[in-house]
């Protein structure tokens, strides 16, 4: 049933709220299912949905006009009653594990923590977790449950059937509540992410809802923090890392490369694209990490045509070299990421059902929140 309820939700994609929330309670409630068809009327319905008469005529209607449900009359001693019928071949592709699970904790009528939302929040927070449940056209190994990216507002109103300015108020609303964390990017030549917001799913309120969850706020030390968008030691640190030899004047140019990165909206972009990486559902993390900072970092400093990297001054052309300051800014911030994770008490282990992480604080005292749950409480420890 779960599956099939999740199924019908996620394919109503585009129906206004109250319209996709009233299929979702006739299944979820034993109403309707496959095959079976609603006799009982508009007010009968009504009073074991909890809508007004008016409300579920206008429902069902949206849902006739969808196709989600077939509409019929059937002959009675009286007059003909209408029926409602689900239309068995209303298909959606299926979702991530996550994505489904809370899903449907957001939608079901039992629901603790999502009850003082209303019904449109509700389909919204819904609709970002189908969303980030779904694969295609965004790279796979940056498409995890607990995270969503690529996705504007316009899109998100189409797929919820509001307008944009309604979804963006709704939007910073669950951003302030805690059930979601809305971080933006100003970086305007990044591929990995688009300036749209990004949408981290594993919000504090989100998370109450499960039995074995953990929210950690960390200070962010060392190069990771000079990325982060704190002050500090950090770009000494890292200068002191790639280890040029200075008395050569290839060396030299290559630390001068180092300069580049000081621009704080690239090093947020990056700085958020391993906020992504590790909100994913990624199975080899440290390969992954490695494999995300390289990448943001060739392109940046647009590795895959050299010329436009070192301007031609003779010997001091040596793509080599920047390879090696590449490398070594990769490593660097990889295994900041993985101390920091390992010394907080956050693993990577079966009993991870999902997490999110993303920056918090203002520029210069940036921390980095963990949301996450589990199947366990093994994986906790102080």
């Amino acid at each position: 049933m779960n599956a099939r309820l999740y199924q019908v939700f996620s394919a109503l994609r585009g129906v206004e709220p109250k319209a996709r929330y009233l299929a979702y309670l006739m299944l979820e409630r034993g109403l309707v299912a496959d095959g079976e068809v609603w006799d009982g009327g508009v007010a009968k319905l009504a009073e074991a949905v909890g809508y007004s008469k008016t409300g579920v005529s206008q429902g069902l209607k949206a849902l006739v006009s969808h196709r989600a449900f077939t509409k019929g009359k059937k002959k009675t001693l009286g007059r003909p009653v209408e029926t409602y019928r689900l239309n068995i071949k209303f298909k959606a592709p299926k979702g991530l594990a996550l994505s489904e699970t809370v899903c449907l904790k957001i939608l079901s009528s039992e629901s603790g923590v999502f009850s003082q939302l209303s019904v449109t929040e509700r389909c919204l927070l819904a609709q970002l977790w189908v969303a980030s449940g779904e694969t295609k056209g965004r790279p796979s190994t940056l498409v995890g449950a607990s995270v969503l990216i690529r996705v504007s507002a316009v899109t998100l109103a189409e797929d919820v059937g509001l307008h944009e300015s309604t979804v963006r108020r709704l939007l910073s609303m669950l951003d302030d509540e805690g059930f979601i964390s809305c971080v933006n990017t100003d970086f305007p030549k990044g591929k990995i992410l688009s300036k749209e917001n990004v949408y981290f799913l594993l919000g504090p309120s989100t998370i109450k809802d499960f039995s074995v969850e953990h929210v950690s706020i960390m200070d962010i030390p060392g190069v990771l923090g000079w990325f982060a968008g704190n002050g500090g030691s950090g770009f000494d640190e890292l200068r002191r890392v790639c280890g040029f030899n200075m008395s050569s004047a290839k060396h030299r140019y290559a630390d001068l490369q180092l300069l580049r990165l000081d621009d704080a909206a690239f090093r947020r972009y990056l700085f958020i694209c391993l906020c992504v990486a590790l909100s994913s559902e990624i199975a080899e993390v440290e390969g992954e990490l490695k494999r995300v900072i390289g990448g943001v970092l060739r392109e940046f400093f647009q590795m895959d045509d050299i010329d436009s990297v070192i301007p031609s001054e003779g010997g001091l052309k040596d793509s080599s070299l920047i390879e090696v300051l590449l490398e070594r800014v990769a490593i660097q911030l990889q295994g900041e990421v993985l101390q920091l994770f390992s010394t907080k008490g956050i693993f990577r282990e079966e009993s991870l059902l999902g997490v999110s992480c993303y920056p918090v604080g203002r520029p210069g005292m940036v921390r980095l929140q963990v949301n996450s749950i589990y199947s366990s409480h093994s994986a906790l420890r102080e």
